[in-house]
């Protein structure tokens, strides 16, 4: 059978569990469902760990609680569950604030000497500022050079940067930051033969609106 285990986490009995992965600066959701407990609000963060019944297992680092509450059960002699959302471990990022400033441009557009840094180069210097020691950028370019000026959160800063030179980042599994171009991933496997769409219809709509702005 499947299971989920809190590390730090003695006194709840955990029989459910469920997590959102996303990319980008903020962090994956993860619902946790146990029997109920006498003060939900103790419950502390920790390695949240989801092991399946063929023996593999994916683990999300220093998760921290967010949010707490009851759920009614479904018979009547039931006592409900304990509902617990937590956040990965990019939840403490919100913490790591600060100012910087890359690829600013004098007024005939050439870029300001001292501030000058690729996108490879700025990705790697807000990663050690925040304290991540082991990212992977190697796939960002190094000939591109986007204006950052922050005074924030370090990671949304440049996860801006990132968007807009058209990459992402992400927590991976093995809880190291990867910064990437979009669409550099490997290709999916071939498994199978491709459903091929139903041909048949013949409407077409008689307009088409596009919004912008």
């Amino acid at each position: 059978m499947s299971t989920v285990t809190i590390a730090s986490t003695d006194n709840l009995n955990i029989f459910g569990g469920t997590a959102t992965i996303q990319r980008g600066s903020k962090p994956s959701a993860i619902e946790i469902r146990a029997n109920p407990v006498t003060d939900g609000s103790a419950v502390k963060g920790g390695n949240i760990t989801f092991a399946d019944a063929e023996g593999g297992s994916t683990t999300l680092v220093n998760c921290k609680p967010v949010k707490t509450w009851m759920s009614e059960g479904n018979q009547p002699d039931s006592h409900g569950q304990h509902c617990f959302i937590f956040h990965d471990r990019r939840a403490h990022w919100e913490a790591l604030t600060g100012a910087g400033q890359y690829n600013l441009r004098h007024k005939d557009g050439s870029l300001v000497a001292e501030t000058k840094a690729s996108l490879k180069a700025l990705a790697d210097d807000i990663l050690s500022i925040m304290g991540e020691t082991t990212p992977d950028t190697t796939l960002l370019p190094t000939d591109v050079y986007p204006h950052v000026d922050y005074s924030g959160s370090h990671a949304d800063a440049l996860w801006d940067a990132l968007r807009r030179c058209g990459c992402d980042m992400a927590l991976r599994p093995n809880d190291t930051v990867a910064c990437f171009p979009l669409g550099s991933g490997s290709v999916p496997a071939n498994t199978g033969t491709l459903t091929q769409p139903n041909s048949a219809r013949t409407e077409v709509p008689d307009t088409v609106k596009v919004v912008m702005g």
